[in-house]
């Protein structure tokens, strides 16, 4: 049996990455905090599940802004979800790897799910909820343990129903902020940090010899601190590059755009991008573009809509 320390019960092997603390409150929100083993958030991509292109698709609503000065350190993006309760079709979450921790919280009437996703090298699916939503943040890579999460659930608990997405955007930054522990290892943030500004193009080498440590070294410790090792952020890196540099160009002459990004972004040609694009993200950069042409995105500022 395996204590779960957030439900100060035991819960079997079955629930290996599941803990929860619920609690019924009058005038608040309780809590549940959910670990999934699944994959991070990057950019993302909403698409129908197989079997639904002839049926209605709930409109999906995804934005993305900077967080508040209090989380720089720690926080890449803070993020809103909505989708839409009209339509008979089931949309589905599609995540492109970033290396970056999860945590979202979804706000219903009387309680709060916390769900927090560890970073992986491979693109996250899951169906979409009608009428669902969601706020979260996008932890930086090797920052996992930087923010409390038993704090973060604590602070949360008992908060009043968000009205808006801001709201509940502000009641998790708030959360988070006071939930700020540990700075990560050094070399991790350097590390992150070299890979970030060459986007993906740095030396592992390099980056280890300017760590003080051995290449292996640097592996095992981005192993404990990432989930896996450097050239592998690396490639997770220079993906997020490419699609951000895919996304701003025109759409007349797609061969013609890859080849571009290729040698914008640092792969030796449009077949290498296309390689790591299927790998990472589980589609070709076409398909991509293909799905999210009909979402709606806002990149750099909140989502407008109430709650």
């Amino acid at each position: 049996m395996k204590h779960d320390r957030w439900a100060g019960r035991d819960v079997g092997a079955s629930k290996k990455n599941y803990v929860s603390a619920r609690k019924n409150c009058v005038g608040g929100l309780g809590i549940r905090l959910e670990q999934l083993s699944a994959t991070p958030r990057g950019l993302r991509v909403d698409t129908p599940l197989a079997g639904s292109h002839n049926r209605q698709m709930p409109i999906l609503c995804y934005s993305e802004h900077s967080p508040p000065p209090t989380l720089n350190r720690v926080v890449d993006a803070v993020w809103s979800v909505a989708v839409d309760p009209g339509g008979d079709a089931t949309p589905q979450h599609w995540v492109l790897p970033d290396g970056c921790v999860s945590v979202s919280a979804h706000f219903h009437e009387h309680m709060i799910a916390v769900h927090m996703r560890p970073a992986s090298a491979v693109a996250f699916r899951k169906p979409c909820t009608p009428g669902e939503k969601m706020v979260g943040l996008r932890i930086r890579p090797g920052h996992q343990r930087s923010i409390d999460l038993e704090e973060l659930v604590r602070r949360l608990d008992g908060q009043s129903s968000p009205r808006s997405f801001a709201d509940a955007e502000r009641l998790l930054c708030d959360a988070a902020a006071w939930s700020l522990r540990d700075e990560p290892d050094a070399r991790i943030r350097l590390m992150v940090d070299r890979l970030r500004d060459s986007k993906g193009s740095a030396v592992i080498r390099e980056l280890a010899e300017a760590s003080g440590v051995s290449d292996r070294h640097l592996e095992r410790l981005s192993r404990v601190a990432l989930g896996f090792p450097p050239k592998v952020l690396a490639r997770i890196v220079r993906l997020q590059a490419a699609v951000r540099d895919i996304v701003t160009r025109p759409a007349r002459n797609l061969n013609q755009n890859l080849a571009d990004t290729a040698a914008a972004t640092g792969y030796a040609d449009q077949a290498h991008l296309r390689r790591d694009f299927v790998a990472l993200a589980q589609l070709p950069p076409s398909g991509y573009l293909r799905l999210i042409r009909d979402f709606r995105f806002t990149l750099g500022k909140p989502m407008s809509d109430s709650f």
